[in-house]
């Protein structure tokens, strides 16, 4: 197999398997991603919190 024919079948690969999940939320909001989840599908993620005086944040996992 040349490396350019494996180079387009892993670019074909990684392409149609990757998918993303990015949203924002104003104070006060929630988002559930109960959904968008599906059984036996590996979750990572990243989040950031602002400080605000009176406010309280958490994630549920």
């Amino acid at each position: 197999m040349s490396l350019k024919r494996v180079a387009v079948f892993l670019l074909i690969f990684f392409v149609g398997s990757t998918l993303g999940l990015r949203f924002k939320l104003a104070t006060g909001e929630r988002q559930c991603l109960r959904e968008e989840i599906h059984k036996n599908v590996v979750l990572t993620g990243e989040y950031e919190f602002s400080e605000a005086m009176g406010y309280t944040s958490s994630v549920h996992v």
